[in-house]
């Protein structure tokens, strides 16, 4: 009975801590703009040799991934874990889960 109980204990302890560490939109978020950097570094190795130019095509791509993520990117949370999805005239695909504090892209 006892290590029936200490079972229990030990799942609602797993149960509590993925609820208390699941991630938030943000952490979703940041990790798309991480791994979605290759579109700044594209719009500024274009305009290369120019810092003004080079300045102004890292604002551009900065704004262009933030345009994309604010458009369709969505964050469901699930109490235990998170998924990251991109909706696109009511097409849904999951991009992103979370689960734990940790934020795994699916897809790139």
């Amino acid at each position: 009975m006892k290590k029936k109980i200490a079972w229990i204990l030990a799942l609602v302890a797993l149960v509590v801590l993925a609820v208390y560490t699941c991630p938030d939109e943000k952490a979703h978020r940041d990790m798309m703009k991480e791994n979605l950097s290759f579109l700044a570094d594209g719009v500024t190795s274009l305009t290369s040799g120019n810092k003004t130019m080079e300045k102004i095509g890292a604002y551009a791509g900065s704004k262009l991934t933030d345009f994309m993520l604010d458009g369709c990117f969505v964050v469901k949370n699930r109490w235990i874990y998170s998924v990251g999805k991109v909706e696109v005239l009511g097409y849904s695909k999951r991009i992103t889960i979370g689960a734990f504090g940790c934020v795994i892209i699916l897809i790139i």
